[in-house]
């Protein structure tokens, strides 16, 4: 408890002894019986029949001669009565046993003095009692509150300095980042190798590709042009401005890679055969087509669910494509920094993958460069 309210519960019990041990006044209807002891050895008994004041002690004017004459007898004293009569009788004339005996019952003023003291007494009890609990209690307190805030003490305890040099834990960690810098750029040097084997011959398909792409000879370049090209219509080509590959895949791994260098805006990929043609397309797995893609120079974005935008610090020259089929996998890599950019997973095909190209609008010549397909090293 708090010092407030201990001093509270010392203030009530003190209050409560006190009404307890109070002697409490002389009832006023008491029987009051004085032995009168006289110089002369003559004893006179004064009987107060009605109410007397405690202390209210005067002298009894005694006659001797008459009414009119009167003095004091220093051998007798009583209580002022309110009565008018007052009755004074020889101690000679009472029976012995109705003597008040000073010896064998003190006086009810002694009584009153001995009940205060010991009242006293018992009151100086209770608060030495009350001091030791409250002593008792702070201590304990401060025991419980030191052995919480101190540290626990242990033998041939020694201090323990660290002095460190901020510079040496700088370089410290970059070594650590160029250590890790290299087993990534070899463990991607060895994916990137691990997927390389199965690399495929790819050609690009003229019937599929929009009116306005220019595609070389051999099939292996594709560019946008100003304007339309003369094709003839045909129900694989597509409206939006991209081709798809000649070959397809329904199962096993392939790989391919495309020069992108100096372009602006392409997209690569990969698309199922029931793609829709007619219209435009929207870049997202639920609409058939896995893709990578850059936008306004320096903006990659994977074309997954949800997009993500892909933070490079190195623009791609070639870009490496590889899929899994029976794994549901389609993975971007840039060949050149041997680095992987991005994968798709959790994907399961279900019909023909085709190799998906878009080299998107000339620009005014600003993305004229081709999409270039290469062989594989």
């Amino acid at each position: 408890m708090s010092t407030y309210r201990l001093f509270l519960h010392i203030f009530a019990v003190l209050l409560i002894c006190d009404g307890m041990f109070s002697a409490p006044s002389p009832s006023s209807a008491e029987r009051i019986s004085i032995e009168i002891s006289s110089t002369s050895d003559s004893n006179i008994t004064v009987n107060k029949e009605e109410s007397a004041t405690v202390g209210d002690v005067t002298e009894l004017p005694y006659d001797h001669d008459g009414p009119n004459k009167s003095h004091k007898d220093p051998g007798i004293s009583v209580i002022k009565s309110d009565t008018k009569s007052t009755k004074v009788t020889p101690s000679a004339a009472r029976p012995k046993s109705s003597m008040y005996n000073a010896k064998q019952n003190p006086p009810p003023e002694r009584k009153n003095d001995i009940i205060q003291l010991f009242s006293l007494l018992f009151f100086i009890l209770i608060v030495l009692l009350l001091g030791i609990l409250y002593f008792l209690n702070m201590t304990l307190t401060e025991r419980m509150n030191s052995s919480l805030y101190s540290r626990p003490h242990t033998k041939n305890r020694t201090e323990i300095r660290i002095d460190y040099d901020v510079n040496s834990l700088h370089r410290a960690l970059i070594e650590l980042k160029k250590t890790q810098d290299t087993l990534k750029e070899r463990l991607n040097q060895t994916e990137l190798k691990s997927v390389q084997k199965f690399a495929v011959d790819v050609t690009l398909d003229p019937d599929t590709a929009h009116p306005h792409l220019i595609l070389s000879d051999d099939g292996k370049q594709v560019s946008a042009g100003g304007i339309q090209c003369n094709a003839t219509e045909n129900p694989k080509r597509f409206e939006a401005v991209c081709v798809l590959a000649k070959q397809g895949f329904s199962s096993g791994r392939f790989y391919y890679e495309v020069q992108v260098k100096g372009k602006t805006r392409w997209t690569l990929g990969v698309a199922r055969e029931s793609i829709n043609r007619k219209g435009r397309i929207r870049l997202s797995p639920r609409n058939g087509v896995w893709t990578v893609i850059l936008r306004n120079k320096n903006e990659y974005k994977a074309c997954d669910d949800p997009s993500f935008f892909l933070p490079l610090r190195v623009k791609p020259e070639k870009v490496g494509v590889f899929v899994d089929y029976e794994e549901g996998l389609v993975s971007f890599y840039d060949v050149d920094s041997r680095s992987h950019l991005y994968s798709i997973t959790g994907q399961t095909f279900t019909e023909k993958l085709y190799p998906y190209f878009s080299p998107d609008l000339n620009d005014e010549g600003k993305n004229s460069n081709p999409l270039i397909i290469t062989p594989v090293r």
